[in-house]
């Protein structure tokens, strides 16, 4: 009985180091200004995420990340509406499994929405600020998701991600604010400087 506590704290450090890793990736990712290096740095970390959730028997989160990974890939190639459709379906048909075949839990059903979101995300939308916007939705749903399985880092992982989306809205709404202030500075000097003229 004793020999075996080294074994299973062993296998619980490798587990969430692979949830520390996909964090280091995914932090990595909201950085980039090119979407095609942000879907790169993505893919790696929900690859490693995708063992993480393996190791934690939580099918749903797994296949969820395994599919972000083939997507993020053939989203450097293709990003239309059909390949879009594709993965969206592969989730539904995934979820179909689990739900009706596998008789898996509710929460399943959480994985796979912030799933579509990020899938959705990733191939549709080629603004930043846009993407940033869907994935702040999906990662609240993914910490949701992994509160409820119990994965202990994999929630430090979305409170991680959340941290830095949040941070990223509120500079851009205090870049929108200084920017409006400044168009309406400059409006103010240029009526003075009209009244002046006149």
């Amino acid at each position: 009985m004793i020999s075996l506590i080294p074994s299973l704290n062993s296998a619980l450090i490798l587990t969430e180091l692979f949830a520390g890793l996909a964090l280091i990736a995914n932090v990595l990712a909201y950085q980039q200004q090119s979407i095609k290096a942000y879907r790169m740095y993505s893919g790696v970390a929900m690859l490693l995420l995708a063992i993480h959730f393996f190791r934690l028997e939580a099918h749903a989160a797994c296949v969820g990340c395994s599919l972000a990974v083939v997507r993020n890939l053939v989203s450097l190639k293709f990003n239309d509406w059909l390949t879009t459709g594709f993965f969206v379906g592969l989730n539904l048909l995934s979820l179909s499994i689990e739900w009706f075949y596998l008789q898996h839990g509710a929460e399943i059903f959480i994985a796979y929405t912030a799933s579509i979101i990020f899938t959705i995300g990733t191939l549709r939308l080629e603004r930043i600020v846009d993407i940033r916007l869907w994935f702040t939705l999906a990662e609240s749903l993914n910490l949701l998701y992994a509160v409820l399985v119990g994965s202990v880092f994999g929630s430090f992982y979305c409170l991680f991600n959340l941290a830095i989306l949040l941070a990223f809205w509120l500079k851009w709404y205090q870049n929108r604010k200084q920017s409006k202030n400044t168009g309406l500075e400059t409006l103010t000097i240029d009526m003075d400087q009209h009244k002046k003229i006149n």
